[in-house]
């Protein structure tokens, strides 16, 4: 039977035999049953690994939030940002469009125009191009909002 707190001695479910007293691995998370060597992982530190992981990430990209990962030729274009796996970019002028590149192929991107995008319902748009939009306006390069 294995106890799930930290006060108590775990025991393998395997072969019954004690676990060690000291967990091990990257994140700290896993336990080993000192008779047949069965490995376990701890839940609760690896969900705090998990989250700290998730914050590193996020300090990352914040980081990184002044460079495109990938080469885009328009010299029009308005870099925005990273938004997850995207580069988000605002096009001006008449036809004014949103962009989110996500390789370096000349087709490996997703584009809108904006001003379709600013009515359209949501639930039909990539997240990456109503991020766009919101950014454009935060950026004060356009006033219309998503929704007006």
């Amino acid at each position: 039977m294995q106890n799930n707190c930290d006060e108590y001695t775990f025991i393998c479910s395997e072969c019954e035999g004690e676990m060690s007293d000291e967990p091990y691995g990257v994140c700290r998370a896993i336990l080993k049953c000192e008779t047949c060597e069965k490995e376990f992982m701890r839940l609760r530190e690896v969900e705090s690994a998990f989250i700290e992981l998730r914050e590193r990430f996020a300090v990352l990209e914040k980081l990184h939030y002044g460079r495109p990962r990938f080469a885009h030729g328009c010299k029009k274009c308005v870099f925005l940002g990273l938004y997850g796996r995207y580069d988000l970019y605002f096009c001006p002028g008449e036809d004014a469009t949103v962009v989110a590149r996500y390789g370096d192929d000349g087709p490996k991107y997703i584009s809108m125009k904006y001003a379709w995008l600013i009515n359209v319902d949501s639930t039909y748009v990539d997240k990456a191009l109503l991020e766009a939009v919101k950014r454009v306006v935060e950026q004060g390069l356009r006033k219309e909002k998503h929704g007006e």
